[in-house]
């Protein structure tokens, strides 16, 4: 937290859990790095349901360092009003199964635990699916493509070598280069990173709203869907362009929809790596340099 205010940068991108959140931004309310001419934005490992259920007092570090940060976290996808898109097809596929899927779901939970009572264990009832009772996520869509992702490889594998014999490392390259239209989207991997590409992976911003309680006396959080990512119109590189949702506008700390600036007014970097006393010695041998300079030269004319 020091080295960042060294750094006099305006906004930050942290990547910590919520067991770290209250005590990186006490230490960053003490050190001053948050607030209104400041930007804090969080990976997903900030929880959504942190803020649930919490209080601040009005003025204290908490409440102070929680307004206008960001969320930022990979999103499944979006619903259409079509319900044409890859995320719609599979939560409609998720919630229309049966029984017999809440059967297998059954089976495959541990047989026993080391307190040996069953009770712990969570078991789904025939209509779970059907009922909604627990929607599958970001993270269970992300699952999805990933296991389809691997048995497409394998498949490819399967035609190309005509064996099911195949090592890690021919299995990694085939899904490497697996492309297909899955519940997150359209799956392409960044062949030089392996990683899936940024274009075809969907993204959304949260933004923290700090809302006062009757009493004003405290604050809750309320997260506010802002903005998502959406795939630049032909191109072939991994860009992509934010686009702020109908209505909605990203609050910043002082309630504003005005970025703070990323350094302070009149302080820059300081690009003149030579001390003073450096640059004091080499101008006296400048001056001198062009002292005899000019001697030489007049002498010269005079005895030629």
């Amino acid at each position: 937290i020091k080295q960042l205010k060294e750094s006099r940068f305006r906004v930050f991108f942290g990547v910590f859990y919520s067991e770290h959140y209250d005590i990186i931004m006490n230490y960053a309310y003490e050190y001053g790095i948050v607030g209104p001419e400041y930007l804090w934005v969080i990976s997903d490992g900030l929880s959504l349901s942190y803020f649930q259920n919490k209080k601040y007092d009005v003025g204290s570090p908490l409440a102070v360092a929680s307004q206008g940060i960001g969320l930022l976290r990979a999103g499944g996808g979006r619903t259409t009003e079509d319900g044409r898109t890859g995320y719609d097809r599979f939560t409609n596929a998720y919630f229309n199964q049966d029984g017999d899927a809440a059967n297998q779901t059954n089976c495959k939970r541990p047989t026993f635990n080391s307190q040996n009572d069953d009770s712990v264990y969570y078991v789904a009832q025939p209509d779970f699916f059907r009922s909604k009772t627990l929607a599958p996520g970001a993270s269970g869509a992300f699952s999805f493509d990933t296991a389809v992702g691997i048995g497409l490889a394998a498949c490819q594998l399967f035609e190309e070598k005509g064996t099911e014999y195949f090592n890690g490392k021919e299995l990694f390259n085939a899904f490497v280069n697996t492309e297909f239209d899955g519940a997150t989207g359209r799956i392409q991997i960044d062949p030089k990173t392996t990683s899936r590409s940024a274009q075809s992976a969907f993204f959304v911003v949260y933004n923290s709203i700090g809302v006062l309680d009757k009493t004003g006396e405290s604050i809750s959080i309320e997260l506010e869907l802002t903005s998502h990512t959406t795939a630049v119109a032909d191109s072939e590189s991994s860009d992509v362009t934010w686009v702020d949702l109908p209505g909605k506008a990203y609050r910043y700390a002082d309630g504003s929809t005005e970025p703070p600036l990323t350094i302070p007014p009149k302080i820059g970097e300081n690009l003149n790596q030579i001390s003073l006393g450096l640059q004091v010695a080499v101008y006296m041998m400048m001056a001198l340099i062009f002292i005899f300079s000019i001697g030489f030269i007049v002498w010269t004319y005079w005895n030629r």
